[in-house]
């Protein structure tokens, strides 16, 4: 279990129950947007949250092409995704984004890491 950070603080609320699909996952990852690298709080099999965004307002289904790169050596650790954005909270640099798809490779490969 991760501890207790402002970047997670920010996506969870004390008290309430954890309702989501999807397991999350806390590996390091980051997501390259623009050039710019920000830190992945977390991801599951239907999407993830970065912090620190600093690249202006954006709207609930705006789509976003991004690389998501995976801390592994070689062209596997990279691989670019367009993703739909879910949430964003402007006060605290936060936004979600969905998968628009991802394929199996690249699910296998975010997940084989998350255990290791």
């Amino acid at each position: 279990m991760q501890n207790s950070t402002p970047e997670t603080d920010a996506l969870s609320r004390p008290g309430r129950i954890e309702r989501r699909r999807a397991r999350r996952r806390f590996a390091p990852l980051r997501a390259i947007i623009g050039g710019e690298r920000y830190r992945v709080l977390d991801w599951s099999k239907n999407g993830f949250a970065i912090s620190g965004w600093n690249g202006g307002a954006l709207g609930t289904g705006q789509p976003v092409d991004l690389i998501l790169a995976i801390p592994l050596s070689g062209p596997k650790g990279r691989t670019r995704l367009t993703v739909h954005v879910t949430r964003h909270d402007p006060q605290k640099n936060v936004v979600a984004f969905a998968f628009g798809s991802i394929d199996n490779t690249t699910f296998e490969i975010l997940t084989r890491y998350a255990q290791d």
